[in-house]
């Protein structure tokens, strides 16, 4: 089945995705691709039966479709995909409902950032990490630029991701304008 190269998600979308296992859900669905939801579970290393509501709900919003069946022994599985490879937000869009979601889901990103460092601080290597943190006074058309950079970045470092790889890496990175 093809899919998008890009989705802009509704507030909806963003709600539902606020939610610390619905957002992991659509990252291993990103890493496995096409996925039943007992492989998910392996993936994640929680219950199926638990991650059932959670992918119908992905579903229902459109963030994961159905792609197809297949025979598991003797029942029919069902295989789920991500929506889309890549996933945006209409910055546009200025409504209460829409600045509420994104909030949510930035409190989301910064709670699930705090636990991945945590956990990684326990017994990571510490050579493998970077932590930034500016702050600058930009012109608007600067602030875009970097922005640009960013999504170049985003994009580069998605390059190099390849099956196999040793270490599972998050890159985080918020622009947010002062007021």
């Amino acid at each position: 089945m093809r899919r998008p190269n890009s989705l802009v998600l509704s507030p909806e979308q963003l709600k539902c995705l606020a939610s610390p296992l619905r957002s992991q859900i659509l990252e291993a669905g990103l890493r496995l691709g096409v996925f039943s939801v007992n492989e998910l579970g392996r993936s994640l290393g929680k219950s199926p039966k638990a991650l059932y509501p959670h992918v119908r709900q992905l579903v229902e919003v459109g963030v994961l479709v159905v792609d197809s069946e297949r025979m598991a022994g003797k029942r029919l599985e069902t295989l789920y995909a991500p929506a889309s490879t890549r996933f945006s937000v209409d910055r546009t869009d200025r409504s209460p409902e829409f600045r509420e979601a994104v909030a949510a889901g930035t409190r989301l990103m910064l709670r699930l950032v705090g636990r991945e460092y945590a956990a990684h601080n326990k017994n990571g290597d510490s050579s493998l990490e970077a932590t930034i943190r500016l702050n600058l006074r930009l012109s608007p058309g600067q602030i875009h630029q970097l922005r640009q950079k960013l999504m170049e970045i985003g994009d580069w470092a998605s390059s190099l991701e390849e099956e196999g790889g040793e270490v599972d890496v998050n890159l985080t990175a918020f622009l947010i304008p002062k007021d």
